[in-house]
């Protein structure tokens, strides 16, 4: 089983019964978790929501924690509600997409308000200032990162899948195995709005 250490995935070996006939081969490199969670309860033109804060921050900790991953604050970028504008969404794609590695695992996280096709961010105006989700795709694809994983908590969620075609591998099982592919989490369908309930 894979358990996380300090932000890297990494396999134990079976203990032998008998010293192998050759040396190991030497270690490669540990696929590291980059991760940028988005939150936002607090929007300037349309209603707020009461936890989507609180689940970023939720997420965020987890994946502080040794059973999260233990990833260090420079794999991680957490966007709370007046943090979580357009233009800083696009500054934090920009800067994890230039230290993503191929055999990395990238997380992108997001709830709040969605429109089908796309996320809003705080500062979504009722016109302008989307963050469409074929941009998310576009992202994902570009860091070159084998393991890709969305998890989007947002009205018309659904319509993210409709951007690409998806490989839903199997991520909580020996990670690093896995052929590459994106793996996407939504609260709701295309056509479906999400509510928050209390418990």
């Amino acid at each position: 089983r894979n358990r996380g250490r300090e932000g890297y995935m990494f396999s134990g070996y079976l203990e032998r019964s008998s010293p192998p006939s050759h040396p190991p081969p030497r270690a490669t490199r540990t696929p590291r978790i980059w991760a940028l969670v988005v939150g936002i309860a607090q929007y300037q033109h349309v209603p707020s929501l009461r936890y989507a804060d609180d689940d970023a921050y939720l997420l965020h900790s987890f994946l502080k924690s040794p059973e999260g991953g233990a990833l260090p604050d420079g794999q991680l970028r957490l966007l709370v509600d007046e943090n979580a504008t357009l233009g800083k969404i696009q500054s934090a794609m920009r800067q994890l997409a230039q230290l993503v590695r191929a055999d990395d695992l990238v997380l992108f996280y997001f709830s709040g308000h969605g429109l089908p096709g796309a996320f809003l961010p705080t500062d979504y105006d009722g016109r302008r200032r989307v963050l469409s989700h074929e941009l998310v795709q576009e992202w994902l694809a570009d860091t070159g990162a084998r393991h890709r994983l969305c998890i989007a908590d947002a009205c018309h969620s659904g319509s993210f899948r409709r951007v690409a075609p998806w490989d839903f591998d199997p991520y909580y099982e020996a990670l690093e195995t896995v052929g590459a592919g994106t793996a996407i989490l939504l609260s709701s369908r295309a056509e479906e709005a999400s509510i928050e309930v209390n418990g």
